[in-house]
């Protein structure tokens, strides 16, 4: 009796030397206990948390699994085994220990807190979301539990939700720096820049160090047009921490905005040396190749291929589809541009034209933004399902439930890719098509979809995909709100007004020089152009020096930020002739200025991102304004500049002309497309078949998703 008396005083004199802080002495008095008795579990639990929070996580997960073996029953002890797997970084094995600790005690607000901390490292968000639910549920008070819960709905794509409930955490705890910084996040989401900067301004009064709020500040004013003021804070982020990825990732997209593309690529490839498996910095990087002058196709596809060489590798996956090459098949499209963008101007058409009976239609939505395009899209297809927030594994599950045949990829290397999720095989027959123009690099992408004047025959090598040409890579649809065009400007007597409306980045030193040559050619033409960062005081001024070097004075530039889409639209008749940029032509932005009535003056090169205005051009008739070089371009937007009368003609009959073009004949195009793919699913089919014909039903495969299908 008198020895488990001087083991319990033991553990007493320790608990309060461990609630002094004094860890030392109260691993002494553990220790003591244990020494009295070998099998005191408690002691053996409390020598694990002292480990655990001196940092020596395997040692604790050693004693707290000892005090397991000998008292199972106790909930703290599965907890805190969690959380020594959680140090650990094992995270399944970790989000099992609390589960251990729930099914034990259920009414354990830690442990259900604890829990979806694991699950959000699984990225198994939604479950996460449940347990902080669960743990608010029991302790109200918990910030958080309240803050980490507002982090689930941001990542599922729930961001007015998410800004709610960080501002519930911020309310029980006024002082919660990460709370701050987490609702900077959400407001930076919704667009609310200026408010997202206080909010990271809270977290840095609070917390002067926290080198990611300082990078995030960055992106805040990135989103308002202010590249160089987010280039210094990027740069004072990495003045804190060198080695964060993140920050040379941001910095990069920065220094692409400034158009200073030598150094964004250092910026991109700085990141990745980093964080090889980071796949926004090679994203970012093939798409600054595109932006850049003379980059040859084989270095974007080494670029390209590299990406998917770092992607973790994942078995491929067999599939049981029925492979019956007639069937109706399964189509899923996946984006995260599912709202007013420009991939849906080019998408809304196919989406409202494909044929029921040979084709059902599934959306695989990656955008946390939802709008009226969003709810049209939405109607037009027969199953719509959201993947924000959720892990590739978690999607691959869901598309082989939902039997899709052919996985159609929207987006490449454009922001909210999942090329993750494709890189693991998640369909039978994979191919990318619409949102970027050159290859993906990934060996399970099958196919490209493209045509001849994007890809032109030959040039196949240079994708990691097989090439399928349609006779268009497009299908416009204008929008009904486009006004009537206008007469142009000039027909007035101030002087040709040149134009473009395109991304500024696009606008490189040698376009410049170009469009200045164009403007010295034309006695008194004015060029207008407009982009959103054009609302920046800087970036103006810095667009104006530019063409001042040029030769061109600052009153011969109109220079023109922001509007609704609808009144950028009706800005087209302040101009004569829209100037298309190079390397990276226009898409959407071409198409419109080409229904508002406008010629478009185009100089393709090599690569597929220069070539997109040429098929446009190509499907109307008009390839007297395609330029084969410099000189071309400058002799054919003067010699239009000369013919008022016929700039008059043009802008008064051409979209009659477009609208009975095959550029805006969605059936037609769509009929092509659903040809492709049945062609693809035959060429499927025909490999498939010699392994075992399946001609109805649907099993999932074994093998990539094995795992999650045993749940």
């Amino acid at each position: 009796m008198s020895d488990k008396i001087t083991v319990r005083a033991a553990l007493e004199a320790g608990l309060r030397h461990h609630q002094d802080g004094q860890l030392e002495a109260a691993k002494r008095c553990y220790q003591q206990a244990l020494a009295m008795d070998a099998a005191q579990a408690d002691a053996l639990h409390l020598l694990g948390v002292i480990a655990l929070q001196s940092g020596e996580h395997e040692t604790a997960l050693e004693m707290i699994s000892a005090a397991i073996a000998i008292s199972p029953a106790f909930a703290t002890y599965h907890c805190n085994l969690g959380n020594a797997l959680q140090a650990l970084e094992r995270f399944e094995d970790c989000a099992a220990a609390y589960a251990q600790a729930i099914q034990l005690q259920p009414d354990y607000a830690e442990a259900h807190y604890n829990h979806g901390i694991a699950l959000m490292d699984l990225s198994r968000v939604e479950e996460a979301l449940v347990a902080y639910e669960e743990a608010i549920a029991l302790r109200p008070d918990n910030a958080d539990a309240v803050s980490h819960r507002g982090r689930a709905l941001l990542r599922l794509g729930r961001v007015e939700e998410g800004v709610a409930a960080l501002e519930a955490a911020i309310r029980l705890r006024p002082d919660y720096a990460a709370g701050y910084f987490r609702l900077g996040d959400g407001l930076l989401q919704l667009g609310r820049f200026e408010a997202a900067i206080s909010a990271y301004d809270s977290t840095l009064r609070l917390q002067p160090g926290h080198a990611d709020a300082i990078a995030n500040r960055g992106s805040a004013f990135m989103s308002l047009g202010r590249a160089e003021t987010a280039l210094a804070a990027y740069d004072a982020a990495l003045r804190i921490n060198p080695e964060q990825a993140t920050a040379h990732y941001n910095r990069g997209t920065a220094l692409q905005a400034l158009r200073r593309y030598d150094a964004a690529i250092a910026a991109y490839e700085t990141a990745i040396e980093l964080k090889p498996d980071y796949t926004k910095p090679h994203s970012n990087l093939m798409m600054c190749l595109h932006y850049q002058q003379g980059n040859d196709a084989a270095r974007i596809l080494r670029a390209a291929r590299r990406f998917a060489a770092h992607i973790a590798p994942r078995p491929r996956a067999s599939f049981a589809n029925p492979t019956s090459p007639g069937r109706r098949l399964r189509i899923g499209y996946v984006s995260g541009d599912f709202y007013r963008h420009t991939v849906t101007d080019f998408l809304l058409p196919v989406l409202a034209n494909h044929d029921a009976e040979c084709v059902e239609i599934f959306c695989y939505s990656n955008s946390p933004v939802v709008d009226d395009v969003t709810d049209r899209l939405r109607a037009t297809v027969h199953h719509w399902r959201e993947i924000t927030g959720l892990a590739d594994d978690a999607v691959g599950v869901k598309i082989i439930e939902d039997g899709i045949d052919i996985l159609v990829d929207l987006s490449g290397h454009t922001n909210g890719n999942r090329l993750a999720l494709f890189a693991g095989r998640a369909a039978p027959v994979q191919a990318t098509w619409l949102g970027f123009w050159g290859t993906t690099g990934l060996p399970a992408m099958d196919y490209i979809i493209s045509d001849a004047d994007t890809i032109p025959l030959g040039q196949e090598a240079h994708y990691s995909e097989r090439v399928r040409h349609l006779p268009r890579r497009f299908c416009y649809e204008p929008p009904d709100y486009a006004p009537v065009p206008v007469a142009p400007p000039s027909l007035t007597g101030t002087g040709t007004v040149f134009g473009s409306f395109n991304n500024l980045a696009k606008v490189t030193p040698e376009v410049i020089r170009l469009w200045a040559q164009v403007l010295q050619a034309v006695h008194g033409a004015r060029l207008l152009l407009k982009w959103k960062t054009l609302d920046n005081a800087q970036t103006r001024q810095e667009i104006t020096a530019a063409f001042a070097a040029r030769g061109i004075a600052p009153e011969r530039l109109i220079l023109r930020g922001a509007s609704a889409h609808e009144l950028m639209l009706a800005e087209y008749g302040d101009i004569d002739i829209a100037l298309d940029p190079f390397p990276f032509s226009g898409g959407v932005t071409s198409c419109e200025a080409l229904w508002m009535g406008l010629p478009v003056v185009t100089m393709p090169g090599a690569g597929a991102a220069s070539r997109q205005t040429l098929g446009f051009l190509r499907s109307i008739g008009r390839m007297e304004w395609v330029a084969r070089a410099p000189g071309d371009y400058i002799h054919a937007a003067a010699a239009l500049a000369e013919d008022k009368g016929r700039l008059a003609e043009h802008r008064a009959a051409q979209r009659r002309r477009m609208a009975a073009s095959a550029l805006c004949d969605g059936k037609m195009f769509t009929r092509q497309l659903e040809n492709a793919y049945r062609g693809m699913w035959r060429e499927w089919c025909d490999e498939a078949a010699p392994a075992g014909s399946v001609e109805d039903g649907f099993t999932p495969p074994q093998g990539l998703f094995r795992r999650l299908l045993r749940k």
